[in-house]
């Protein structure tokens, strides 16, 4: 029981994660700026995010969905479309056992 409980944990949070990494190059592709630099930071003030508040989820719940420098509030899609990618990725992982399947249903999301 407690593996189910750690592999479902484990598939929430590979989504949430993953959730967070796409909506980060949806944006940064609509703006053709670069994946990988500059390091997140907030939209409004430019301030680079510390590792805490990269957590998927955590880090909006940390700041109460505003930036914790400037005080502009953080879309509240960012916050959806790391949950929405979570669960999608708990949903196939309670039908997938863990192996090559389930990364081809991920990968398939």
């Amino acid at each position: 029981m407690l593996i189910c409980v750690i592999y479902g944990i484990f598939c929430l949070v590979t989504g949430c994660c993953l959730g967070s990494f796409l909506g980060l190059c949806a944006v940064r592709m609509q703006r053709e700026e670069s994946l990988w630099n500059p390091r997140s930071h907030c939209d409004h003030c430019g301030h680079g995010l510390r590792l805490w508040e990269l957590v998927p989820l955590a880090g909006y719940f940390l700041n109460d969905g505003h930036c914790r420098y400037c005080g502009a509030p953080i879309p509240a899609r960012y916050f959806w479309q790391e949950v929405l990618t979570g669960l999608l990725f708990l949903l196939a992982g309670l039908q997938t056992p863990p192996g090559l399947m389930l990364l081809v249903r991920w990968s398939i999301l």
